[in-house]
């Protein structure tokens, strides 16, 4: 993953879905082109806005990939993909977030300390996962 400082603008993807509720890759596609040649600095892939919580840990990664691979390094992607409770899990996923190609790999701050947990173990948290980002 990339150590610049990324700055413009980078709209957070969404996804597209056909009748039966599967992504549809070739708008997807279309999507990504259609950012780029406006002039976008970046993508943020697998995001709130790419349902990302309602997509398979699976599907996350595969659209992930998928927009990595069809931006093809003409501009930088990030993505989460950070949606799961349990620490053991969360680190599973960025882990596979970040294998995926991506330039960044953002974390969601909501699931560094549940409700009623301390700030001390949000950031306890954050230092056990920032290791799995890379």
């Amino acid at each position: 993953m990339s150590q610049q400082k990324y700055v413009g603008v980078w709209p957070v993807m969404l996804t597209p879905f056909d009748t039966k509720g599967e992504i549809d890759w070739a708008s997807l596609e279309r999507l990504v082109d259609w950012y780029i040649d406006a002039g976008v600095h970046g993508l943020f892939a697998a995001c709130q806005s790419s349902e990302m919580f309602y997509l398979s840990d699976e599907e996350t990664q595969a659209l992930t990939r998928f927009i990595v691979e069809k931006a093809d390094g003409r501009v930088p992607v990030v993505a989460s993909g950070h949606t799961a409770t349990a620490l053991s899990q969360q680190k599973e996923q960025l882990q596979a977030m970040a294998s995926t190609g991506v330039d960044g790999v953002i974390m969601i701050s909501n699931r560094l300390a549940q409700v009623g947990e301390s700030d001390d173990k949000a950031l306890e948290t954050l230092q056990s996962l920032t290791p799995c980002c890379t």
